[in-house]
């Protein structure tokens, strides 16, 4: 299955929803209508069961974001997040589907994907980074522009430790 901007067809989505299609037989699951334009991210999960995806409740808000968790086989909203300051940039499940990933341009955030609990939130550090599970889903690694690499637990978001980047060199 795959969510996407474009559908099987390589049309242009373009009517504020966000569309499920079967990948093999390029039937569409489901689609979910958005009351305003301000879907920043969505992501299916590792197993294809759940969609999450930021919702914008408040049109011309950036204020009034959160994250919904659809089903993917009956389409039902399966949980909704607390409010919180946006946009995300990006959402990404973990590789087990336990936990979800929300990254902004002031930090990060983790939840519980079961239910929907926020776990932590590095929210006001202002530092760009790109972030990578471990293939068990443990730990999150952080490639931190300023030069760093920084490793986390998953499930509270502690820093476990972190290592200067190795600088590349060119050579004449």
């Amino acid at each position: 299955m795959a969510a996407n901007a474009v559908n099987p067809k390589g049309e242009l989505n373009t009517n504020l929803q966000i569309a499920v299609w079967h990948t093999v037989s390029g039937n569409e699951r489901f689609s979910i209508r958005l009351p305003y334009s301000n879907t920043w991210a969505c992501e299916l999960s590792p197993n294809g069961n759940r969609l999450v995806a930021q919702v914008v409740s408040v049109p011309s808000s950036l204020e009034e974001n959160s994250i919904k968790i659809w089903d993917v086989d009956t389409g039902k909203v399966m949980w909704e997040s607390e409010k919180f300051p946006g946009p995300l940039n990006d959402l990404k499940f973990s590789p087990d589907g336990r936990r979800i990933l929300g990254r902004s341009e002031s930090g990060i955030m983790g939840w519980d994907a079961e239910i929907g609990r926020l776990l932590w939130n590095t929210q006001g550090e202002n530092t760009f980074s790109i972030e990578e599970f471990s293939d068990d889903s443990k730990q999150l690694i952080r490639f931190i522009q300023a030069g760093r690499i920084v490793f986390m637990e998953v499930d509270s978001g502690r820093e476990l430790r972190s290592v200067d980047a190795p600088t590349i060199s060119r050579s004449a």
